[in-house]
């Protein structure tokens, strides 16, 4: 119970500090099984990239492609990317992030208030990107509980999207993935 109070205080805070016209984002520690069907359906690209971080206050980042999960880009694509001021998600940070995004005057741009993320989110170096410090051990063992549950669940969906791609490269040899 007290993991659900921490999930949805979390997502009201983040909401409170950074005002935001889609409400309260979604759950990107698990997202349900219909936001990653919708996600996946409203994205041009959904990849796996090293991001680097060029401008936080623009929110402008570099994209490394790892992995294409939609077969749409190629491995070592590099692009210039532009996240959101007021808007999950935040690009705080260098790190590996899972994309589901569009093309929008020449950037790249993670789907406003979707759940992309960085593969690092939940882990002492994205609470101090945030300027908080896990103090005490009650909040190391529930960070931790929820560090578990993130991994989780982001293992589970890309082992979906991989599953997704291959069928489709199967009923479409000839494309690119």
């Amino acid at each position: 119970m007290r993991f659900k109070i921490f999930l949805f205080l979390f997502s009201l805070t983040n909401y409170l500090v950074h005002p935001c016209t889609c409400g309260i984002p979604a759950n990107i520690v698990s997202p349900s099984k219909e936001i990653q069907r919708t996600s996946r359906e409203n994205s041009e690209c959904i990849l796996i990239g090293k991001i680097r971080v060029l401008d936080v206050k623009k929110q402008l980042f570099k994209l490394t492609v790892i992995e294409s999960l939609d077969g749409a880009n190629l491995q070592d694509n590099v692009y210039l990317g532009k996240g959101w001021k007021t808007c999950e998600p935040y690009i705080t940070h260098d790190a590996t992030w899972l994309i589901y995004g569009y093309t929008e005057d020449g950037f790249l741009r993670p789907n406003i208030c979707g759940i992309s993320r960085g593969f690092d989110t939940f882990t002492d170096k994205y609470f101090k990107g945030f300027g908080n410090e896990i103090l005490d051990n009650d909040s190391k063992s529930m960070y931790a509980e929820i560090r578990k549950d993130f991994l989780s669940t982001l293992y589970l969906e890309l082992k979906a999207l991989r599953h997704i791609r291959h069928k489709k490269s199967i009923h479409n040899p000839n494309s690119n993935i």
